[in-house]
């Protein structure tokens, strides 16, 4: 399980008898010896492990990453999506030879190796680049709560040449997704998706070309919003991401009850531990851009008293955390001016916009056997202090408490309750 709040780091590798560290550059950027924006790896001496951390993208369908380790001795490891440290116990040799593989949306997408000398009493740090083999198209198309426009199917229709694939969409916790199967990269095909409501009515058409490349094998498609004219618009990611982006221009307009939710607050980090911090985290399940001009977060709606939020907007589908301007809280989520600090036992959470109440609710560490709407809360910061979230697929019963869990602090990211 990682640490609360810890941002992915350069790897780290530690040993004292021989050491590698191998940084996967999945996200198919340059790592050649000579590129100063390659990030610098940290050593410390300590046992004889070597600890493997790989960095790569945001892979929608990754399903695992293999590394294989051939030397003196023959080493196989195999890790899921959630996981991406390797532990590697590795004695002196002159050819060492490994190979990555990862696997994404049942296939093998990308693979690499490197062979290299291991000398006992060094630290070296070595790079694989991952050379992509197939490609596939993935499309995730957020509905919105409650799915207010009715979709209610759709398909992904791409052509290559004389080659023609269709594909169902799926959907799922208020979105609809496409996921094609593998394809040949450095090939044009025309994209074509279409949604329709029960009826079998065409609510949403939209058609362009996009290219699979080895510098784009996985563009991640995703329709932020599905109002207005329906203009397709290729964009590439920064580095580190390769996903493609299908903006399509929604309302802007000031929130109504029910457009946002709080979907996840922590009130009790370790007053000891520097990487955690205070939070609230909301989300826009509409599917227009929100005006956040006037709202507040706090434990009233008085918009004297409440916190105002300084992000301008928040997008649709879009995840906005909310923190003070302390240096504990990463930069990205310092939106608020003011914070007046959770308590650790009971309290009100009350997003507010003009004064009007958008989502609220109550917690309290103690169980409350009086009302199934009083959220439990973990009040004892000494060891592992957790944060109190929101099961996504329960958000039409979030005033119950049998709809929210307990456990390791994630913001930013909306994780389903075990």
């Amino acid at each position: 399980m990682r640490p609360f709040f810890r941002q992915t780091k350069p790897a780290l590798v530690r040993s004292k008898i021989a050491a590698l560290s191998l940084i996967s550059a999945l996200c198919l950027c340059a790592c050649g010896n000579d590129d100063k924006s390659t990030p610098s790896a940290e050593f410390e001496a300590s046992g004889t492990i070597a600890e493997l951390h790989l960095e790569y993208g945001n892979i929608p369908l990754l399903d695992s990453i293999v590394l294989d380790a051939y030397g003196i001795d023959t080493l196989h490891i195999m890790q899921n999506s959630a996981e991406t440290d390797f532990s590697l116990d590795l004695f002196p040799y002159d050819r060492w030879k490994f190979e990555a593989k990862l696997y994404a949306n049942g296939f093998l997408m990308q693979t690499g190796e490197l062979t290299a000398r291991i000398d006992a009493g060094e630290i070296e740090n070595f790079f694989i680049q991952m050379h992509p083999l197939l490609g596939f198209f993935y499309v995730e198309i957020p509905l919105g709560l409650g799915n207010p426009v009715g979709i209610q199917e759709g398909v992904l229709e791409l052509v290559n040449g004389k080659n023609s694939y269709s594909y169902t969409g799926h959907i799922q916790n208020d979105a609809i997704t496409f996921a094609s199967e593998a394809l040949p990269l450095n090939q044009d095909y025309q994209i074509k998706l279409i949604l329709k409501n029960k009826t079998g009515e065409e609510l949403y058409h939209v058609e362009d070309n996009v290219t699979l490349s080895e510098d784009e094998p996985v563009p991640n498609l995703n329709l932020m919003a599905l109002r207005g004219k329906a203009n397709l618009s290729v964009q590439i990611a920064e580095q580190m991401n390769f996903n493609i982006k299908i903006l399509l221009p929604s309302g802007r307009r000031a929130p109504r009850n029910g457009d946002m939710l709080i979907t996840e607050f922590f009130s009790s980090p370790l007053k000891s531990d520097s990487s955690q911090y205070e939070f609230i985290e909301i989300y826009n399940g509409s599917l227009d851009t929100l005006n956040l001009a006037g709202c507040t977060i706090g434990t009233t709606a008085n918009e004297a008293k409440g916190w105002k939020i300084t992000r301008n907007f928040i997008a649709p589908s879009e995840i906005l955390v909310l923190g003070d301007s302390s240096a504990k809280t990463p930069e990205p989520f310092r939106n608020t001016e003011t914070w007046g600090d959770l308590t650790n036992t009971q309290s009100n959470i009350v997003l507010a916009c003009d004064g009007i109440a958008m989502d609220s609710l109550y917690y309290n560490s103690k169980p409350d056997s009086l009302s199934e709407g009083t959220l439990p809360n973990y009040s004892n910061p000494s060891s592992n202090p957790l944060s109190t979230a929101l099961d996504m697929a329960k958000w039409e019963a979030k005033d119950k408490a049998t709809s929210w869990c307990m456990g390791t602090p994630t913001p930013g990211s909306i994780q389903p309750c075990p």
